[in-house]
């Protein structure tokens, strides 16, 4: 099932927005409709900008 695959606490799903459950589901199904819009290289250099953070997961688990 899908849900069990996302892996999700029940108020991180439900405080998901409607883009956010579809990217995660299309992730994870392997049905993903374009290419990344953000490049590795990109992602790179803004965490060596910015450094790494904590996870919006976490912070969804803990309201």
């Amino acid at each position: 099932m899908t849900a069990e695959r996302l892996q999700w606490s029940p108020s991180t799903f439900w405080m998901a927005t409607a883009l956010e459950l579809s990217m995660a589901i299309d992730a994870i199904t392997g049905q993903t409709k374009s290419a990344s819009p953000v490049s590795r290289d990109r992602i790179r250099v803004i965490m060596a900008e910015h450094g790494s953070q904590k996870s919006i997961r976490n912070k969804a688990e803990h309201r």
